[in-house]
């Protein structure tokens, strides 16, 4: 008997584990605020109703580009700590108005992505369509000594440019569920897009 219970609790034990494809993310459907999201490139970033699959009571944030490196850019993210990370996967859905759609790794030293950033890595995702577009980028290494990354997801262009973001996911695996349930379990999102086919 004890030893059944014994098995029994290591099995609930690993079953509350961290799953490999956890999004790393928080409030990565955007389902009522801007809360841990931050703006990369732009001059303006704010909550919209527009969500990428069409879930009422969710949203995106949309992004007024501006100046970034030598062109123009609008895109927005998320900082995460690196920890024991050796490499990433990430994946968002992004609807720009022209340019490239692009995935933006920034690495820092610190904790929290604030002082200088020590270095990063654009990844292109395909042409901007003005439909909402799966981007992604799989397997990233990070550099020896990172801190933090700040990841977003958005828009390079030699003209003026407008993005908006929804359903941002950083793991170690690539992600698996357009909607993993991780940042609103029972949200009023969730049904939605359980009920769309996964791509």
């Amino acid at each position: 008997m004890r030893q059944a219970r014994r098995v029994w609790i290591a099995a609930l034990l690993a079953s509350c584990a961290p799953l490999a494809a956890q999004n790393l993310f928080v409030n990565s459907d955007l389902d009522s605020s801007l809360v841990s999201w931050t703006m990369g490139c732009g001059t303006q970033m704010a909550w919209a109703s527009a969500d990428e699959a069409g879930c009422p009571g969710s949203g995106s944030v949309h992004v007024t580009g501006g100046p970034c490196q030598g062109q123009q850019g609008a895109g927005a993210g998320q900082c995460i700590a690196a920890g024991a990370l050796t490499a990433v996967s990430a994946a968002g859905r992004v609807r720009a108005t022209s340019g490239l759609h692009v995935v933006v790794f920034q690495y820092f030293f610190t904790p929290d992505c604030s002082g200088t950033m020590a270095s990063q890595q654009v990844v292109p995702a395909g042409a901007a369509s003005g439909n909402w577009t799966l981007v992604s980028a799989e397997n990233v290494a990070i550099p020896g000594g990172t801190g933090s990354i700040l990841v977003g997801f958005g828009a390079a262009s030699n003209a003026i440019v407008e993005a908006d973001v929804d359903a941002g996911y950083v793991g170690v695996r690539s992600r698996i569920f357009r909607e993993d349930f991780e940042g609103d379990l029972g949200g009023s999102s969730a049904a939605c897009r359980w009920s769309a086919v996964v791509p």
